[in-house]
């Protein structure tokens, strides 16, 4: 639902169905905002957000 609201605004979005892909999108894509759900399947999305800080990314 999040995802539609922010398409209808006029944002590009990109979404992720586990953490593992989320990850992945992650390290491969430069993003202002990411909205991360801490119960993602694979990789909690407390734990995607670590690992992406630990590779320097996020503030």
């Amino acid at each position: 639902m999040l995802s539609d609201v922010l398409r209808d605004e006029g944002y590009t979005v990109d979404v992720a169905t586990d953490g593992q892909q989320g990850l992945h999108l992650g390290l491969s894509r430069q993003y202002d905002v990411l909205a991360v759900d801490r119960r993602l399947p694979g990789l909690d999305g407390l734990d995607l957000m670590g690992r992406l800080r630990s590779r320097g990314g996020g503030e």
